[in-house]
């Protein structure tokens, strides 16, 4: 069974695609877990490191986009080479405390991917 959806994707074009996203010149996913401020116990990315990069990209004109625009992009064909996303595993409080209010901002879109509920009843 997962021949035959391979072979009918690739009639569509789409591994194709999406292999042309992964293959060519590729966008910069940033990826980050926890947000910390300096001189705090806890362990992460300095906020003021990531205020400053934005700053720095946006001074740059960097075409900053979400997650989805890149995969959209690529799967279109277009040229990713030049976008960055950035994403959050997790969704912990401090992103929402001390990293997302820079990332708005900035307007910079993040994807953040949360833990669900059951996952943390299981720990």
């Amino acid at each position: 069974m997962t021949r035959n959806l391979l072979r009918a994707l690739a009639r569509v074009g789409f591994v194709r695609k999406l292999g042309g996203l992964f293959l060519r010149d590729r966008a910069t996913i940033w990826m980050a877990h926890r947000f910390a401020e300096p001189g705090s116990d806890l362990r992460g990315h300095d906020v003021s490191s990531l205020a400053a990069s934005l700053e720095l990209l946006r001074k740059d004109r960097t075409r900053i986009v979400s997650l989805r625009d890149v995969l959209e992009t690529g799967l279109e064909g277009g040229d990713v080479s030049k976008m960055v996303a950035f994403t959050v595993d997790d969704g912990s409080s401090d992103f929402y405390h001390l990293a997302a209010p820079v990332f708005e901002r900035y307007d910079c879109p993040v994807t953040v991917f949360p833990v669900s509920y059951t996952h943390l009843r299981a720990h």
